[in-house]
């Protein structure tokens, strides 16, 4: 009876998880097709189908991949009372610093983009995610944005807090992938690491939701295609292929992973069939099931790319044409091309100047960082003869050079946070090595590593984190947008909500708007005559010099006529040369 039992039961979760893949695509491919022969753009009941149709293709499939890990789960993974504690408070080190005032700063343009597009998919005038944001080559990352908006009513958190999230998912990546490789020490140290990282600090604070994933999608595919290779799991297959398809839906950085992915696959099965290994077909099983979770997801985005070419791909295309072009004007292209992979090279040398640089940031490491990374780099090259997985770790480095060399770089070194994770796994690498020489030179040379590791990373994150707080948090940001954010709160908390609200056609009004988030429903704009002034009117005039609105009515002509209808002027908000002034009765 038991044999029968467990027959049962391991057709009901073979069969019924292929099945379930089956349809995933089978859905996916009805999806591409509406895709294909409709406008998925436009807001009708075709486009919700084919949407509809996609998201339940992605349920199926995370279903199956669920189905195969209570088949094929491991035994439960123990820990001790102090691991657990070493890591919750690893935990707690990367979230503060992370979410300290992270609303201090008014919102952005590009945060703009994402919130608006996030009401979008709210009230539904947005209904494909696989739109355009902007120049953004994909909306999809607005699902997250949209989801915070409705846990947080809060336009700050709803947009910034993805940053948030991504690093601590990186963090648990990255976490797990070194503890199974060289132990719980190094990967608490590589942890804390990455926790102090005044870079990642930086960077995921901002909203900008399609550069701050990158390094988790990154992660996530290295992560668990090194899974496959060695457990041999089907639901690894799956959500390998899941974090694939995102990058290959995002058409951004994370998508080149696609081609250390292929080229290690290729040479690994050609190696698994020439060495006779038994379980050669087996991996040849599980590569086939990535492809297919592949394929399910990115589906509809082959159609996007047919339908939409300028909008998908023709940033990248404008890039590399500004590259070639400045080439031709250097003696010769592999000069050119040769001083720009230095230039990417040089990035990764310390230096805390860039600390005071404003808005988003490329390579920016500490000296512990960077030893750890060239000791770490250099190592696993000569010393892991037999890592199965150091091909790809290498070419998962070097394809994102790519970016930053082929793409004209001079406004987009932000490209550069897709070195993340790979910069942090020959951390650890380097770590680890540092650790076996300090054991070989005395019998306390592990806890001399630890104590001497610790406290370069607690005085370095102390003097960035100083840099930091003076340059990020301190009220010193002379950024328009602040300013906005000032108009916005004492509209809210000073402006009765049956007051017409109205603004100069700026973008600064447009920030002020988002920020305000519907707490007013009567907001107009004056662009080409003067403001009425009536009774139940109160109107906002912004004095930025590097913004001309559309009406360009200057302060003094505004004042007179104010004066005229008996409104008073004052001043809400100032930043350096920027100001604000609202005028009411």
């Amino acid at each position: 009876m038991k044999k029968i039992v467990y027959f049962v039961q391991k057709c009901f979760f073979c069969y019924a998880t292929y099945l379930l893949i089956a349809i995933s695509l089978i859905l996916s491919i009805l999806s591409f097709v509406g895709h294909l022969r409709n406008d998925f753009l436009a807001v009708n009941d075709i486009s919700l189908l084919i949407a509809a149709m996609w998201y339940v293709a992605l349920i199926l499939l995370i279903l199956s991949a669920f189905i195969f890990w209570l088949k094929e789960k491991n035994k439960k993974l123990k820990y001790g009372y102090v691991e657990l504690l070493i890591f919750f408070l690893i935990l707690c080190i990367c979230t503060i610093p992370r979410l300290l005032y992270i609303d201090h700063l008014g919102i952005f343009t590009d945060e703009m983009f994402w919130i608006n597009e996030a009401k979008g998919f709210l009230n539904g005038t947005v209904i494909s995610p696989f739109g355009f944001i902007g120049d953004q080559p994909s909306n999809l990352p607005a699902l997250l944005v949209a989801l915070l908006l409705i846990i947080t009513k809060n336009v700050y958190y709803a947009v910034r807090l993805p940053g948030f999230l991504f690093s601590m998912g990186f963090l648990i990546l990255l976490f797990f992938h070194v503890k199974k490789r060289m132990g719980f020490l190094i990967a608490s140290l590589t942890s804390l690491l990455f926790a102090t990282s005044i870079w990642d600090i930086h960077m995921s604070r901002f909203g900008w939701n399609n550069v701050n994933l990158n390094p988790f999608i990154i992660m996530g595919i290295i992560y668990f295609y090194i899974q496959i290779i060695d457990q041999r799991k089907k639901y690894h297959a799956i959500i390998a292929g899941i974090f694939i398809g995102i990058a290959i839906n995002l058409l951004y950085v994370s998508m080149l992973m696609i081609v250390p992915i292929f080229i290690h696959m290729f040479l690994y099965v050609l190696l698994l069939f020439a060495n006779k290994n038994k379980y050669k077909f087996e991996y040849l099983q599980l590569f086939v099931i990535l492809l297919f979770s592949i394929a399910i997801l990115i589906a509809p985005t082959f159609a996007k790319i047919k339908s939409h070419p300028n909008e998908s791909i023709q940033r990248h295309k404008s890039f590399v044409s500004d590259n070639i072009e400045k080439s031709q004007k250097s003696t010769t292209k592999i000069t050119f091309y040769s001083n720009e992979f230095y230039v990417a090279v040089q990035n990764f040398i310390p230096n805390y100047s860039k600390l005071e640089t404003s808005m988003l940031w490329g390579i920016t490491l500490n000296y512990t960082t960077f030893l750890a990374l060239f000791l770490g780099f250099i190592g696993l090259f000569f010393v892991e003869s037999k890592n199965n997985h150091k091909t790809f770790i290498y070419l998962s480095f070097f394809i994102m050079f790519m970016p930053v060399v082929i793409l004209n770089r001079t406004t987009s070194v932000w490209r550069e946070y897709a070195f993340l994770p790979t910069i942090y796994i020959f951390c650890a690498y380097g770590l680890f090595y540092m650790n076996v020489i300090f054991q070989k030179l005395t019998k306390f040379g592990s806890s001399m590593f630890v104590i001497i590791i610790i406290a370069c990373i607690a005085f370095e994150f102390w003097q960035g984190y100083k840099k930091f707080v003076n340059n990020d948090l301190s009220n010193k940001n002379e950024y328009f947008e602040t300013l906005c954010k000032e108009v916005s709160t004492y509209i809210i908390q000073s402006v009765p909500k049956t007051k017409i609200v109205t603004f100069p056609d700026q973008l600064c009004s447009d920030l002020t708007i988002v920020a305000m988030n519907e707490s007013h429903a009567h907001l107009q704009r004056y662009i080409d005559q003067t403001p009425l002034f009536t009774n139940n009117e109160v109107v906002i005039f912004y004095s930025i010099p590097n913004q001309t609105p559309t009406y360009t009515m200057n302060e003094y002509d505004m004042d007179r006529i104010a004066l005229e209808h008996a409104f008073r002027k004052i001043q809400i908000a100032k930043m350096g040369e920027n100001q604000a002034y609202i005028y009411m009765k």
